[in-house]
């Protein structure tokens, strides 16, 4: 017990994507300001955001240890868009995203906050 004790204690567990959900937030070139979550399940990331006319969903894929993740989003106007994400963590993060009508950005989790 006390062997378990020592080496619990003196364990750090990283940011690795496991599983969450924290908001989401989705400025697109048209203007419209899209809200929603991003969810983390193991090493995917979905999200979904809306501003009950348009709703634009997408995937996050991770390139590797601190390199940019590539996005992919569809939108229910029709716009379509793919992009990178910095910040690979499962609570902040933020990117930008080439749509069809000119470029969208997006944030989420604790980088909402920051601007």
């Amino acid at each position: 017990m006390g062997l378990a004790t020592g080496v619990t204690g003196c364990l750090h567990v990283p940011d690795v994507p496991g599983y969450a959900t924290v908001p989401f937030t989705l400025h697109l070139p048209s203007g419209e300001r899209l809200t929603g979550s991003v969810t983390t399940r193991l090493l995917r990331r979905e999200f979904y955001a809306t501003d009950g006319r348009t709703t634009c969903s997408g995937l996050f894929h991770p390139s590797g240890a601190g390199l940019p993740a590539s996005v992919g989003a569809n939108c229910s106007n029709g716009q379509r868009g793919t992009g990178s994400a910095d910040g690979t963590s499962s609570f902040a993060g933020s990117g930008t995203l080439r749509m069809d009508g000119g470029s969208a950005t997006f944030r989420y989790g604790e980088a909402i906050q920051g601007g």
